[in-house]
């Protein structure tokens, strides 16, 4: 239990939460029913709150630190609220995929070019992308966020 309150646990799980609801209200309002063309929203919820998670995330880690943070403590929080994100955010996707909208694959497989794959090969290259795509942009999230928030040298 006490992993669980570490920093990066608390903000990596608090991202995934945020996915499987915005998931889940992108299903229920017709938006993963419809693929036909991309939602705006689903823009604005990729940029913008892996962002403020992120920033939250740093920001405690700053804390945790009483106010005195490197780059680099900055990136190391950022990165491992990746990881736990990257680990845990797949299941979202194949939860809603066995679960919830099982039709979704035949979008996948027309998405991902690969129209004779078996549902398993779907759900498991798209976790891997979704862990992938996780590591990288999490890595990213946290280094530009740690610019801004590392301690200003005097």
């Amino acid at each position: 239990m006490k992993y669980l309150l570490q920093n990066h646990v608390k903000y990596g799980l608090i991202m995934s939460k945020a996915t499987a609801l915005f998931v889940l209200f992108m299903h229920f309002t017709g938006q993963y029913t419809n693929m036909k063309e991309k939602s705006p929203l689903e823009m604005i919820f990729i940029i913008f709150v892996p962002i403020i998670v992120w920033y939250l995330g740093i920001k405690a880690r700053k804390k945790e630190l009483k106010g005195k943070l490197t780059f680099k403590q900055g990136f190391v929080a950022g990165v491992k609220i990746s990881i736990v994100f990257a680990i845990t955010s797949p299941f979202v996707f194949l939860l809603y995929y066995t679960l919830v909208n099982p039709s979704m694959i035949d979008f996948m497989k027309k998405e991902y070019m690969m129209p004779n794959a078996t549902t398993g090969q779907i759900i498991a290259f798209d976790m891997l992308v979704q862990f992938l795509a996780a590591l990288v942009m999490g890595s990213i999230y946290g280094a530009i966020i740690s610019l801004f928030l590392k301690t200003k040298k005097k």
